[in-house]
């Protein structure tokens, strides 16, 4: 998709969001969506929708030739999305049970109890001044 504006056609329910069903999808993109039994093209997703695949409920607003998806209805027994805050150039994010992190062979997990978990091959820690490890007690090996 290139950067020019896509119109909004304009005998789509007054150019209100309609839901629609994915019909097709490749690569966690929707190809097809199914809107009141009609199938349509997908022109596009807003960058915040996650990966979609068959059978997943999305929002879409319809262009001249096709859809944008603006976004995916969560699931019965999924949890929201982790809530974001920025503040003054701190980034939050917040879920109920835990976070993690993933990368490769790498991991940190934070959970809800106060556990925090670090996994990888190699673990470096650098610091400029002091370099402070507090606890009941620390174990070594």
């Amino acid at each position: 998709m290139n950067g020019n504006p896509i119109p909004l056609h304009s005998n789509f329910a007054d150019n209100q969001p309609q839901l629609a069903l994915v019909t097709k999808a490749q690569a966690g993109l929707a190809i097809n969506v199914s809107v009141t039994g009609v199938e349509h093209r997908v022109a596009g997703h807003l960058s915040q929708v996650e990966p979609l695949q068959v059978g997943d409920q999305v929002l879409v607003t319809a262009t001249e030739l096709s859809m944008i998806i603006i976004g995916r209805l969560r699931q019965n027994n999924e949890y929201p999305a982790p809530r974001q805050q920025q503040q003054d150039g701190l980034l939050t994010l917040e879920a109920e049970q835990s976070l993690c992190l993933r990368a490769g062979q790498s991991r940190i997990e934070v959970h809800a109890d106060g556990r925090i978990v670090i996994n990888g091959k190699n673990i470096l820690q650098i610091a400029n001044g002091p370099l402070k490890l507090q606890g009941a007690t620390i174990e070594l090996n």
